[in-house]
């Protein structure tokens, strides 16, 4: 069966329909060798919804961001270029191989939502909150407004139905962002464009008053704080990330590990497979986190206990994946000591 334009077949059996589906062995070689348990889930999902998988149900039914998301459906997918990435973001013919942004689908998504009549936004002027954030608006975008951003403005202040002191809130925050990410050589200007999907943004997280949002910028600007140590950290400077390894350093600072873990699993991939392998580095995170790891001494400690576990008298064998212990690990900080002497 087709879905979102990928081909998966399901090894599973319906007893009711008494339908039989088959998954390519390619694409449980991927989950496996991923070791990735959200792919696996996902796929599950897939094979109950068949033709009526939507990705946006999905994300709501497994309770998963859509950075973790869209990084596990890579693994199934297998876009193994755009996964695998020396620190420059590209693939090893040289090309860009970059996924769509999140605020890019905030963009298609608003592109559907309705426009406004010259006469319906001409009476929306009479309006006094609507006056007020034109004026704003006016002002973030540095001159008089198009019929298209009146048009817009009224899409966010009367469709998504964000009040005139969010939304006043909104363009400041937006006309902040653009200041920071702008630089002498590539000046950037405030855009309609971006007002809308940032506004896509606050309506999905029901922010509805001045001190959510204010709640929500804060822990927008610890995050990205959190991402740009972990940019630094893997040698990603002088540049600006790819869409893909943003949405794989989001999904790290998500699960909220110190600094040195994440140097840890980069120092374990790159030892394992020889490069960047996002996939397989999320993998490692995604089981410490599981482990409740947060430093190297945890990790080192929590497989030291798991391994005397498995090797005593009374261990039944029957622990499950997150009470293994990962001999891999074991040997690299083994190796480390010694190479420390």
């Amino acid at each position: 069966m087709e879905m979102e334009g990928y081909a998966v077949g399901a090894f599973a059996f319906d007893f009711k329909s008494e339908k039989c589906y088959t998954v390519s062995a390619n694409i449980v070689s991927r989950i496996l060798e991923a070791k990735d348990p959200d792919a696996a889930l996902i796929l599950f999902y897939m094979m109950q919804e068949g033709e009526q998988f939507e990705q946006e149900a999905a994300m709501r039914t497994l309770g998963m961001s859509r950075s973790r998301f869209l990084s596990a459906m890579e693994v199934i997918k297998g876009e193994t270029k755009a996964d695998v990435s020396s620190t420059s973001g590209q693939d090893e013919a040289g090309k860009q191989t970059e996924s769509p942004a999140p605020s890019m689908v905030n963009t298609a998504r608003v592109n559907s939502m309705p426009s406004y009549t010259r006469a319906e936004l001409a009476g929306a002027m009479k309006n006094r909150d609507f006056a007020f954030i034109y004026t704003q608006a006016e002002k973030a975008v540095g001159h008089p407004l198009l019929q298209y951003e009146v048009s817009a403005l009224m899409m966010i202040y009367d469709y998504l139905r964000l009040p005139a002191n969010v939304i006043a809130l909104l363009l400041n925050h937006v006309v902040q962002e653009t200041e920071r990410k702008s630089t002498p050589e590539h000046p950037l200007s405030v855009s309609f464009r971006d007002i809308k999907a940032e506004a896509v943004r606050w309506h999905e997280h029901g922010i509805t008053t001045v001190a959510e949002a204010e709640r929500c910028i804060k822990e927008w600007e610890k995050k990205r704080s959190a991402a740009n140590r972990v940019f630094r950290m893997l040698g990603i400077t002088g540049r600006a990330p790819s869409p893909t390894e943003r949405r794989y350093v989001d999904l790290f600072v998500e699960l909220d590990p110190s600094l040195d873990l994440i140097a840890l699993a980069y120092d374990l991939t790159v030892t394992k497979k020889g490069a960047l392998i996002w996939p397989y580095m999320r993998s490692i995170l995604l089981a410490w986190s599981r482990k409740g790891y947060q430093t190297p001494a945890d990790v080192e400690e929590g497989e030291r206990t798991y391994k005397n576990a498995a090797s005593s008298p009374t261990h039944t064998g029957q622990d499950s994946s997150d009470h293994e212990y990962d001999e891999r690990v074991l040997r690299y900080f083994q190796q480390t000591k010694e190479e420390g002497k």
